[in-house]
């Protein structure tokens, strides 16, 4: 039910390469996280963008009628910090037949996030990074909660080197061989 990566964005660039390509959409709403559109782009995928409107409120409707295979949503939103309540986050997963990304890099300053939910829908994905609230963007640390099914796949898919370590403690490592 988790996989640990290098980072957030190498979890969200597997979930493109695993559910998005040229006949099979990615979706997302804007604004949102500009790094999107870049990771569908790298992989020749379709886009299916659902703006919101002034009022920032979840486009429940228009997410849960899209015909892209996987949708990424940010809560809280990035840029706008704006965040969503589960019983929305469930009227989507109750209609929309494909994955919902939930992107949660900025849970920890929220009132909620959508763990709760990952027991009922086993299309949910979760992505959380170590980057934000714990000030540890240097380590790259960022990591996936779903259905083990999904985990599977993505574990499936990641490089075989897909934690890093500091130089630092290379060096240590290396020094000690000597």
């Amino acid at each position: 039910r988790v996989l640990f990566r290098s980072g957030s964005d190498d979890i969200l660039n597997l979930l493109v390469r695993a559910f998005c390509g040229s006949a099979a959409a990615a979706g997302y709403t804007v604004p949102s996280y500009s790094l999107y559109p870049v990771l569908v782009g790298m992989q020749d995928g379709a886009s299916e963008i659902v703006p919101f409107d002034r009022t920032m409120r979840l486009p429940v409707e228009r997410i849960a009628a899209s015909r892209s295979r996987i949708f990424f949503l940010t809560s809280p939103n990035a840029p706008t910090g704006v965040a969503f309540a589960n019983a929305e986050l469930e009227r989507i997963l109750a209609a929309f037949p494909g994955i919902l990304v939930v992107d949660e890099a900025y849970a920890p300053f929220a009132d909620d996030d959508a763990v709760p939910l990952l027991a009922r829908y086993p299309r949910l994905v979760i992505t959380r990074t170590l980057s934000k609230a714990y000030a540890l963007a240097g380590i790259r640390g960022g990591y996936a909660l779903a259905h083990p099914e999904v985990i599977g796949l993505l574990d499936r898919l990641r490089d075989s080197y897909n934690v890093n370590r500091d130089r630092k403690s290379t060096r240590l490592n290396s020094s000690h061989r000597t």
